[in-house]
């Protein structure tokens, strides 16, 4: 191992090929021995709250329909611990992703999206096509607050549904120690 550049809170080394080799050997052994292995089908439920930055606000119309639809990707930068210690799964680097379209639901059509960024504090211009283009390009990398949660229930032919939600909250709750992103470890 060389050391190339080292500096109070990081060092940046260089490994030969040998010791890089013994070193992903004995990770993958390590993991494999220690780790449960679990389907990537099942997708994680997020609980909790988080400061998200907006990735991707994207407009499309699926194959084969006319109605307009808009999808917008979060990802957590900060996960908040909750005040009375229950139980979150929301950590760093989660993504969410928010639909909205034309007709959808009371918390899912495009009165939904507009409500959400205005309560998120993020300004939509309607005055035009150019300016709703523009506006919606300016609210990437906006920060927002989100409070995820899962809702169980037995559906119409008896089975389990599990449904994802998450709101969009105040940005009066974003304040400048939640909205350092946190470095995972």
């Amino acid at each position: 191992m060389k050391i190339i550049k080292q500096t109070k809170h990081c060092k940046l080394i260089e490994l030969t090929e040998q010791e890089l080799k013994e070193g992903a050997i004995m990770g993958l052994l390590e993991t494999g021995k220690s780790h449960k292995p679990t389907s990537n089908d099942e997708k994680k439920q997020l609980i909790g709250d988080a400061v998200c930055k907006i990735n991707t606000i994207k407009k499309y119309v699926k194959e084969n329909e006319t109605e307009e639809r808009l999808l917008i990707e979060l990802e957590v930068i900060n996960a908040i611990p909750d005040p009375k210690g229950r139980e979150t799964t929301i950590v760093y680097g989660d993504k969410i992703t928010k639909y909205y379209k034309e007709t959808g639901g009371k918390k899912t059509n495009f009165e939904a999206f507009f409500n959400d960024m205005f309560t998120a504090g993020i300004d939509i211009d309607t005055d035009s096509e150019e300016s709703l283009e523009l506006s919606l390009t300016d609210a990437v990398n906006k920060l927002v607050y989100v409070r995820s949660w899962v809702s169980e229930f037995v559906g119409n032919d008896g089975t389990d549904v599990i449904y994802q939600n998450s709101v969009i909250k105040t940005s009066k709750m974003i304040t400048p120690e939640n909205s350092t992103p946190q470095i995972p470890y």
